[in-house]
């Protein structure tokens, strides 16, 4: 996910809105039919997020 920022250049989108669209696409029916890896991939790493910010904020809590 390294390339976020040429990619977004490229398409004239901020690093954040271009992660937006991406996640909203890997997880349609027509992304995942366009691509199973990456919409699988670009799940997993939203879920490993996800899931290290549930755990520091039980530990902060």
């Amino acid at each position: 996910m390294r390339r976020a920022k040429p990619s977004a250049a490229s398409l004239g989108l901020t690093p954040v809105r271009y992660y937006q669209l991406l996640v909203r696409a890997a997880d349609s029916i027509e992304g995942i039919a366009a691509d199973p890896l990456i919409a699988r991939q670009v799940r997993d790493v939203g879920a490993a997020r996800a899931a290290a910010l549930a755990r520091r904020a039980g530990r902060a809590a």
